[in-house]
């Protein structure tokens, strides 16, 4: 299929090359040759983007016009006036204004995000200092001034933060010059990362504070697991893990937290930056949010490479075949089963970092990075029931109660991936438990027989459907599938754990057959 061709007409960013990628489906046809204002001619039937200077000069010819507002409205109020008056002469205005998408209307939204690393400096970094303070010589907007303002309360208090930028601890200059082909905000990472990569803490103010408006200031500490002490976006827990984020909203609540810094606070709340870095890889490249272009021109999504994957422990060889179990990915007739290292539900929201980086590892593997045609399952819960959740009932504590636990923690690791939109999520009921009665590989034993195991699964599954129903993720359940009424199975497993061998093709047709109601 062909891909779409959309014009830009972009006075704000045509300095940057880079600015706007192409994807599997649309070209971004651009001006960025200096002293040409970013302009581009338009012909019949051209589908037109317009970012703020060229809103108000739409191109009669031009069969499609979209409103691109890629600057906050404390910067650009001029342009936000305009289109809150003219947003009937666009096709669809692309905004991450909640002022302007709570009108409905016309309005869809995009996120701004964004980064001014380069790759190779996105990581996890090991931390030897307390707190950054990044501040340039801007003076217009109230969050350029509170930067300041919190720098002299810095100085003035002797804290331990160390200032970068304007007159403070100059970082070095940028190394390409604008236009140029590689030009983009991120050629002055040499710099920034000096403010960020050793430090624990750095104060994050953005520009203005505006809902759902939050930019590279954020991101940047996110991707180089640097706590932010921040400033900016009010609802900024609708999109990140809110326990990895220190807020405030006056100078004195700054300087406040500023005082409270400690190593030990920050080995506490790592957890949540690993799950705020893992978020943050949506936003390292700006997003036009392509489907709104595309349901408007009718325009299909290019599926070619579309894949399911099953995604869990050792229990999902059950799929494909035994040697999943060694291998680690097998794909079979377009489904792709992952098996990933011991983990159980009960700890996979402490392993969100671990599962991101095992992702990346699928996608090179794949050959290409997953999108949103992917459906990840993930199947897990077979150990849990195994090994943990009965014998915490023998313990006196709440069998329901056992479950629900565990099942918060897993769905916290799907609602994180949820956040990070890459692919899309599903979940696949947890297998009947098999009936080898002994130890496990991780040494601990199994909880009576499988009888009573699967009165348990059988329960875990009900509660981990509701929960998906409630968070709308697509659930598939092969559990009664599998076993009979005489708490016996369909086909019985060689190693008493795994299902594989003679119950692959029945578990995978169950399975693919079940799969059609969502794809």
């Amino acid at each position: 299929m062909s891909k779409l061709a959309v014009k830009v007409k972009n006075n704000t960013f045509n300095h940057e090359p880079p600015y706007l990628q192409d994807t599997n489906n649309i070209t971004f046809i651009k001006n960025n040759i200096q002293g040409q204002n970013g302009d581009v001619p338009v012909n019949e039937e051209d589908i037109v983007i317009y970012t703020n200077y060229f809103l108000d000069k739409i191109d009669p010819k031009s069969k499609y016009n979209i409103a691109l507002m890629i600057e906050g409205i404390e910067h650009d109020k001029k342009y936000y006036n305009y289109i809150e008056k003219n947003n009937d002469k666009f096709d669809i205005v692309l905004t991450w204004s909640k002022q302007l998408l709570d009108k409905g209307e016309n309005y869809k939204q995009i996120m701004c995000g964004t980064t001014w690393l380069h790759d190779m400096y996105i990581r996890m970094w090991d931390k030897k200092k307390i707190c950054s303070h990044v501040v340039s010589a801007k003076t217009q907007l109230a969050g350029h001034r509170l930067r300041h303002v919190i720098a002299d309360n810095i100085q003035k208090d002797k804290l331990t933060v160390d200032i970068f930028g304007h007159i403070y601890n100059l970082l070095p200059f940028p190394k390409t010059k604008a236009f140029q082909k590689d030009h983009s905000a991120r050629h002055i990472t040499q710099g920034k990362i000096y403010a960020l990569k050793e430090y624990m803490f750095s104060i994050v103010i953005e520009n203005a504070k505006a809902d759902y408006e939050f930019t590279e200031k954020l991101i940047d500490c996110f991707l180089s697991g640097t706590i932010p002490i921040y400033y900016g976006c009010p609802s900024i827990q609708k999109f990140f893990d809110i326990r990895g984020i220190l807020q405030f909203d006056t100078e004195k609540e700054c300087v406040d937290i500023l005082h409270t810094l400690t190593p030990e606070m920050y080995n506490n709340m790592k957890v949540y930056a690993e799950h705020n870095y893992v978020i943050a890889q949506r936003y390292k490249i700006f997003d036009l949010c392509e489907d709104y272009i595309l349901e408007l021109c009718e325009h299909t999504h290019d599926n070619k490479n579309k894949n399911i994957i099953i995604y869990g422990d050792s229990h999902v060889s059950g799929f494909v075949s035994k040697t999943l179990i060694e291998n680690g990915l097998q794909s079979r007739n377009g489904i792709t089963a992952v098996r990933t290292p011991r983990y159980t539900c009960y700890n996979l929201n402490k392993k969100v970092l671990s599962i991101w980086n095992h992702i990346v590892e699928i996608e090179k593997k794949l050959g290409r990075k997953l999108n949103k045609q992917d459906i990840v399952f993930f199947n897990y819960g077979e150990t849990d029931i195994r090994h943990h959740i009965g014998f915490q009932h023998e313990d006196d504590r709440n069998n329901d109660t056992n479950i629900t636990n565990v099942i918060t923690n897993y769905m916290e690791l799907i609602n994180i991936l949820k956040k990070l939109d890459r692919f899309s999520i599903g979940i696949c009921g947890t297998i009947p438990s098999q009936i080898y009665n002994g130890k496990g590989g991780n040494g601990r034993n199994s909880y009576k027989t499988h009888v009573e195991r699967n009165v348990i699964t059988e329960k875990f599954n009900n509660i981990l459907k509701d929960e998906c129903d409630k968070n709308n993720i697509p659930f598939i359940d092969i559990f009664n599938e599998i076993k009979n009424n005489d708490d016996g199975f369909l086909f019985v497993s060689p190693d008493g754990i795994h299902i594989h061998d003679n119950g692959n093709n029945k578990l995978f047709s169950l399975f693919d057959g079940l799969l059609s109601k969502y794809v």
